[in-house]
């Protein structure tokens, strides 16, 4: 091949334009592709977010129904599945764990019994506890009443085995 000949091939410049256009939906195929797999990634947070706060929610009305128990049930009458005495059975660390939320250490909150699309909540809201002793350092005064020390703890896992939440509140009294 000469050099006129090549000259003549570099200086042709038909389907160029189909090169451009091939080459620029490329381009906008994988800016297409890209937005898809974010706005996908985008749904998965908001549905776990609906889940936590779901689950959060639950576990906060579980342990305001367990302090309205504690507060309505006389000091003597404080006993059951839910009620524990701080480092007798187990630790409070132990509530962090979604294998102590089960019927022998912790109740159902009634108020939460519905079907939310086949799943019964009453299993999944619970409420426990524990009373820490008296508290310390409450009064100087020796004929004062002794103020007792409880945690209160809520749990809610609406769907099991995608996470759980577990609240605790402190109560004096």
């Amino acid at each position: 091949m000469n050099i006129m000949a090549v000259k003549k091939i570099l200086s042709n410049e038909r389907g160029s334009t189909l090169i451009i256009a091939l080459i620029l939906l490329i381009f906008l195929s994988i800016i297409g592709l890209s937005a898809n797999n974010t706005a996908t990634i985008e749904i998965q947070i908001a549905q776990n977010e609906r889940l936590y706060k779901s689950n959060f929610y639950g576990a906060e009305g579980a342990a305001i129904w367990g302090y309205k128990e504690l507060v309505a049930t006389a000091p003597e009458n404080r006993g059951g599945k839910a009620w524990h005495k701080y480092g007798e059975s187990f630790n409070s660390d132990d509530y962090y764990d979604s294998a102590t939320w089960n019927d022998a250490n912790s109740e159902a909150v009634p108020s939460f019994t519905h079907d939310a699309g086949g799943v019964n909540v009453t299993e999944r809201t619970r409420f426990a506890v524990v009373y820490n002793g008296l508290a310390k350092g409450e009064s100087l005064d020796m004929d004062a009443k002794s103020v007792r020390s409880y945690t209160v703890f809520g749990f809610c896992d609406r769907v099991q085995g995608q996470g759980f939440v577990v609240v605790d509140i402190g109560y004096k009294g």
